[in-house]
């Protein structure tokens, strides 16, 4: 399976928090940049929200905040809350760039999900 296409475009900034939308290609068949989700990001308590579109929904593309479980119980849920939901790499990219924005403290205005920056051991900035 190749990388999900995920890019984070900054709407909204404030000291309380950063809120992004959450742009895909893979749900249309022309393969088109649409928002799929927006994100919103609390620095100050480490947490964010993750808000899906329609689309996002009608997919069966699971939660981000799944991939900040730990694996037993991340299965747990999936087994008994989202059974039937197949997809997991986007709601993964998400998760991943939402910690990474966080850890860093830096929001562009627009981040391309790259798994070899985000979670460099160097800990490169995003």
């Amino acid at each position: 399976m190749s990388l999900p296409h995920i890019t984070l475009v900054r709407w909204h900034g404030t000291g309380a928090g950063v809120q992004y939308g959450v742009e895909c290609r893979d749900f249309n068949p022309d393969g088109r940049w649409e928002v799929v989700g927006h994100l919103v990001l609390m620095p100050e308590v480490q947490i964010y929200r993750f808000h899906p579109t329609a689309v996002w929904r009608k997919k069966h593309v699971l939660p981000p905040h799944l991939y900040g479980l730990e694996q037993q119980e991340r299965v747990g849920e999936i087994r008994c809350v989202y059974r039937g939901h197949r997809f997991g790499a986007w709601a993964e990219a998400v998760h991943q760039c939402a910690i990474a924005l966080m850890r860093e403290r830096r929001y562009p205005e627009r981040l391309p999900y790259r798994w070899d920056v985000l979670w460099s051991d160097e800990r490169q900035p995003v």
